[in-house]
């Protein structure tokens, strides 16, 4: 019995091997399944093991961003303040270097409310928030295996709620808490997934060529 399941194995390959040659792409897991079905294990399939873990791969940095944003957030407006200047010298050293423009990221801003503008790295800050909330709804969109509008929406949305929650560690931080603030990263987050939809849609395209 056990020759006989063998060569009936065999056979039942080989005709999947003359049919899978003549189907186009988008009916073989049709054909690969049912045959699968007819005769366990003599078919070879197409892992899954690839998805699996690009979606662990994408989880894990979506849970990285979130820490990085979040963490900032409890540092104290002077650490992070300090943080961002440093930053700013260093962009600024380097713009310096290369076309010879000094203090090109430098910005006047009245910071204490008192009507006296000070040198700032405020909008470098804002810059940060950006690109932050830009990276991390790229990753959620990619991540999530809803279509079209969905999709979109769904990944701006957790966006948001992520900015939103951003915000309200700062204010427990005692770093004080803008619902302007919310709508930059929401800002930024569009930003990304634009972004994203245009690689997206030009490998499409470019598949189809």
């Amino acid at each position: 019995m056990h020759f006989l399941h063998s060569i009936a194995e065999r056979a039942v390959f080989v005709k999947y091997r003359e049919i899978h040659s003549l189907l186009q792409t988008g009916e073989r897991h049709i054909i690969l399944s049912i045959l699968n079905y007819a005769s366990p294990g003599a078919i070879p399939t197409h892992p899954e093991g690839k998805t699996m873990k690009k979606k662990r791969l994408l989880s894990v940095l979506i849970a990285l961003t979130l820490l990085f944003i979040w963490g900032n957030s409890l540092l104290s407006r002077e650490t992070s303040g300090r943080i961002s200047d440093t930053i700013m010298e260093y962009m600024n050293a380097a713009v310096e270097r290369l076309f010879g423009v000094e203090d090109f990221f430098t910005f006047m801003f009245d910071q204490d409310g008192d009507g006296i503008e000070e040198p700032t790295s405020h909008y470098i800050r804002k810059a940060a928030h950006v690109t932050e909330f830009a990276v991390l709804a790229a990753l959620v969109w990619l991540r999530l295996e809803s279509r079209g509008r969905k999709r979109f929406f769904t990944a701006l949305a957790l966006a948001a709620a992520a900015g939103a929650t951003d915000e309200t560690i700062q204010f427990f931080a005692h770093r004080g808490s803008q619902g302007r603030d919310v709508l930059i990263d929401a800002l930024g987050a569009l930003l990304g997934l634009g972004v994203t939809l245009l690689i997206a849609s030009r490998r499409r395209k470019k598949g189809k060529r």
